[in-house]
Formats: structure tokens, sequence, C-alpha cells
């Protein structure tokens, strides 16, 4: 009966330990299959042993009666937590160095050189604060305080009684209705360093709203926070640019300053008088989500160059007449025609069409400026054509409809179209073949979503680079292509350790 439940507090050990007998099983008919990848497990086990307390969400567990008066109970939400820890107390599952911290502090007994407790001079045992490095340890490598911190760690657990088998389908399926983060909103959780700075931006500086063509919907879908950290990483770490909001995130976490935050919010307090919508509205229009990180980059460029606020406000205002002016043969709108928005490449192409702009316009002498662009943009053209994989070329590479109907099918419904084509150019950027990418691109794209939701998108890229290697004719139906390479990547991941 759905309106009949208990909560009930246990420990992870006693959890785990009816986990494993099967008084309480994960196997529920219509649950999805394990597909943690190796850092979800590491991120779980570190919380349960981790000197701070650390919540762990709700267990919802369903009580069925069998005719034989055999009550079994199922795991209706939290499978895959349960699995994670019951692989790594019973079989062995080694912690990676894909974890979010990597050392936990214990109270232990302090040992000799033989590795004997030491007591004092009453025979009291001698204590110390331990610390402790997770990678590459297995459950039974954890000294006995870790294990016992493990166990007794509390998880609460909401229990339905006396359930049908439909109703403990109806209750999988009512826990596991909602709304996944998208690519913006996951990839913000890796920033906890920075993150109260990054809301403060957000929420307090008007020139993200009332400046430029971000709009409530892009707050609310995490796009405000991406564009401050993208302007943060193209202003002080372009040379280590990274495509994907996540990397951005976690390298800054691990790289940038406080004040590199501030001097982008005293940018934005600067571009206010230049850029309001109400005023100047041809200015707001330059503020897009893809352009955001050009146009700081170029603004701090810019100050660090001796030019005054004044005249690049001036810039701004007159930009919009210059758009068609040719630099090294391309001018502002062929550039702004290429799809590949977040490649290092077309950023730093971006910034140096504008400030050569930008100095021409303001009359200064260059001293070289234009033959300095000019070896950087052709050693930067060279360095990509050493080091990268040559782009897909004869391919129409963008998506449509039919690709963002295909995902939400076969995927996710709910997934945002605006991630469908993230996915779609982080797929250009693997070593997929032009044979495969042109028979199954929606496929792929598919395949490469559902890998990115399970944070399996590592893998995935090491999957196709072995996946396409037999060059094979595929089908002209997408949804048999999904299916064959979803099986493919699947056992991929079990031979490899990453899944069931």
């Amino acid at each position: 009966m759905l309106d009949e439940y208990r909560i009930e507090q246990m420990g992870v050990g006693a959890y785990v330990d009816s986990v494993d007998e099967e008084t309480i099983t994960v196997d529920q008919a219509v649950q999805r299959a394990f597909c943690w990848s190796n850092e979800m497990i590491n991120n779980l086990i570190y919380s349960t042993v981790s000197q701070k307390r650390i919540y762990i969400p709700n267990i919802i567990l369903a009580e069925e009666k069998r005719e034989d008066g055999i009550t079994v109970t199922y795991v209706v939400d939290g499978g895959q937590r349960t699995e994670a820890l019951r692989r790594f107390i019973f079989d062995g599952h080694k912690i990676s160095k894909s974890i979010r911290n990597r050392y936990v502090t214990y109270q232990g007994n302090k040992l000799d050189k033989n590795g004997k407790p030491i007591r004092d001079e009453n025979g009291k045992l001698i204590k110390e604060i331990k610390t402790f490095d997770l990678v590459n340890k297995t459950y039974n490598d954890f000294p006995p305080e870790l294990k016992k911190r493990m166990r007794s760690c509390q998880l609460s657990a909401a229990i339905y009684q006396e359930c049908t088998p439909e109703d403990t389908c109806d209750l999988v399926m009512l826990y596991n209705s909602t709304i996944p983060m998208n690519v913006s909103q996951k990839a913000f959780t890796y920033i906890g360093t920075f993150a109260d700075r990054v809301k403060q931006i957000k929420d307090k500086n008007r020139f993200l709203k009332d400046c430029t063509m971000l709009n409530e919907l892009d707050k609310k879908k995490g796009i405000w926070e991406r564009v401050i950290i993208e302007c943060v990483m193209a202003m002080f770490h372009l040379e280590e640019w990274k495509k994907a909001p996540r990397d951005i995130c976690k390298f800054l976490n691990e790289n940038a300053m406080t004040e590199e935050f501030d001097t982008l919010d005293k940018y934005f307090n600067m571009l206010i008088p230049y850029a309001d919508k109400l005023d100047h509205t041809e200015v707001a229009e330059l503020f897009v989500s893809k352009d955001f990180m050009a146009w700081l980059a170029l603004m701090k460029k810019a100050l660090d160059e001796g030019i005054s606020v004044e005249d690049f406000g001036k810039f701004l205002l007159a930009f919009n007449d210059m758009k068609e002016v040719k630099v090294n043969d391309t001018d502002w709108i062929e550039i702004e025609q290429d799809k590949h928005t977040k490649d290092k490449k077309v950023i730093r192409q971006k910034i140096d069409y504008l400030h050569t702009l930008l100095v021409k316009f303001l009359h200064i002498e260059e001293n070289n400026t234009n033959e300095d662009i000019e070896c950087e943009s052709t050693k930067e053209s060279s360095e990509i054509s050493a080091n990268e994989e040559p782009e897909i070329i004869g391919v129409d590479d963008s998506i449509d409809q039919n690709d963002i109907d295909f995902v939400h099918t076969h995927v996710n419904e709910k997934v945002d179209p605006q991630d469908i084509e993230f996915y779609n150019e982080c797929l250009q950027d693997t070593k997929v073949s032009v044979n495969v990418y042109q028979q199954c691109k929606t496929a792929l794209i598919a395949l490469m979503v559902y890998a990115a939701q399970n944070n399996q998108d590592q893998e995935f890229e090491q999957w196709i680079g072995e996946y396409q290697s037999a060059d094979d004719e595929y089908s002209s139906n997408q949804g048999v292509n999904f299916r064959f390479m979803k099986r493919d990547f699947e056992n991929y991941l079990v031979k490899n350790g990453n899944a069931a």
C-alpha cells in the first residue's frame, strides 16, 4: 500500500550486509542496470569515511509479501548507491584517481617502527591524527578505524509496506522521473572553492541582467554561471583552455585565485555604461553566451596595454559598423559562423581579430602587433595540425530536430537541446572517423549524451577510438545503430571495470 511507509535508520555496514545476503535486492524488474562511473563510486565512498558529515540521500525501499508468506524487499531509489557500496565492501573495488578528495584523516593508535601500538607511562594507548590516501585502496586496505567509520555511517530508508509488484514498479517510475542536471548545472558542482563568489557575481552584478542577451531561462539552466567561469578561464588561463564546463570548473577550483573573479566583477561594472540594453542595444547584442569569453579576454588585454575603459567603450559602440572589416582575409561575420565556438583556436581567432580592429580604431602604433598576431595564429594552427585529430570534413556536423527527437526518445526526454548541441561538438573532438560519423551521427550523439549523463564521457572517448577501427557498414536505421553501439559500449565498460 503506497500510503503506508516507515522511516528507519541503519548503518552502511548493516545495510550492505542485507544486500549481500539478498535480504534486500536491487534487481527489481524496471530498475536500470548499474551504470555508475569509477568517479561516482569513489566519491560516494569518500562521503562515508569523510571526517566531515556528508549527507547521503535517503534510500527508498518497497516490501512485497509473496504468496508463500516470504517478504522480499526491493530498492526503489538508491540502487546505484547501493550497488556501489556493495562492490566496494565485497567485490574489491579499488578507488582510482578520479576522486574529488583523496585524503581523509582519522584518530588512530601511534605505532612504533615495528607497527606495534605505543603506550604511555600509565599503560594507555597513545593516539595521533593520521592521514589516509584513498587512491588505489580497496576496502581490505582500510585501517580498522576507517572500516568502522564507514560501516557506522548512517543511512535513512523510507520503507513502503505491503506492496504489490505493480506498486513497486509505480514507485520506481515515480522516483526516477526527475529532471537531470544539464551540462552547465552539473559542471558547477566542481568549483566548490569559488562557488559562492560566482553566485555573488551572478546575483548582484546587474551587467548580466541588463546589458547582455542572457535571459532568465538561461539563468535557470546554469548558463550565467558557465559564462562567468568561461570568462575567468579565457582572461587568465587561456593557454589551459578546456572545452567542457566541468573541466573548466575542475581547473579553476585548483588553480584560480579570488582576485581573478574580483577582476571580472569589476570589468562587468565598467561595461554597464556602454552596454545597457535600453540605451545601447547594439552593444548588449554583442554579449551572447558564445562570445563573452572573447570580449572579456580582449578587455583585459586592452586594459593591460594601457587602453582606457572610455576608449574601449567607444570601440564597443562603433563595432557594429566594423563587422565586415577584413583581417587576414576574414571578417567577424565569417568567424561567427564557425560552429566550434568552444574551441581554443576559434576563441583566439576572435580575440586576435577584435584586438586588431581595436588598435586600428584607436590609431595606436602597433609596433609589429599585426606581425605578432599573424605569427601567433600561424603557430596556433601548426600546433593544432601537429597535435589534434583532423576535423570531420565534407560531413554535415550540425544537429537538427531529428537528432534532438532521437535523443529524447532513446536517452532522456528532458535533455536540453543546447546540451545536445554541446555533446555533438564534443563528439567531433573525439577520434571518430568520417565513415562512422557520416553513417551513425544521430546514434552517436545519443550515445554521447547517454555516456555523459552517466559520467562516462571519458570512457566513451576511449571506446569510440577502438570501435571505429573495424570501419564497418552500418544500418540506415539509427535506432538499430544506437542499440548495437550501446551494447558494445556497455561491454567495453564491463571489460574495463567501469560498469556491471
